[in-house]
């Protein structure tokens, strides 16, 4: 019997900016920003969590990966949303995992300096289809699409893991 495999939501949390991407067969079919930019809310609480699902139940996500800010940046906002969607996952048997920037850094970037340009560069080199989105935030002042890359790479952090396992 041949191993299925997994099919991984990834996103990149904020409370106005969402990264949003899904692995599947090894390669991102989605990817994108989701921009929230009313005031925090249990109104907008429920919008990210319906967006989020969405994602996961038009793609048939078997596994949740979600890169959080640096422990001094989060709010009682963000807060309340990782505990809401880490709840979520673990109510629909559905494995999930937290990961900082730093464990993305160290994963996905394999030379030069370790930033996050240089992990959007290395999401860029690894998944073709992203170059488009990378060139647009290199030229740009504005770092928009950061979290998608981070996105996709908290979703290959996790997909490289649950693959190992198994």
């Amino acid at each position: 019997m041949v191993a299925k495999t997994p099919c991984v939501l990834g996103l990149s949390l904020g409370t106005q900016k969402i990264g949003v991407a899904v692995l599947k067969n090894k390669l991102p079919i989605v990817h994108k920003v989701a921009a929230f930019n009313s005031r925090w809310s249990e109104r907008k609480l429920q919008s990210i969590i319906r967006s989020i699902a969405r994602v996961r139940i038009n793609n048939h996500v078997t596994a949740v990966s979600v890169k959080i800010p640096r422990q001094s940046h989060h709010t009682v906002a963000l807060q309340t949303l990782i505990t809401a969607l880490k709840e979520k996952y673990k109510a629909a048997d559905i494995p999930f995992h937290i990961c900082t920037i730093r464990e993305l850094k160290s994963h996905g970037i394999t030379e030069g300096r370790n930033n996050k340009k240089q992990l959007v560069r290395a999401m860029a080199s690894k998944y073709p289809d992203l170059y488009p989105k990378a060139a647009k935030e290199q030229r740009s002042r504005i770092a928009y699409h950061t979290k998608m890359f981070e996105a996709v790479a908290a979703a290959e952090l996790f997909l490289e893991q649950l693959t190992k396992n198994t």
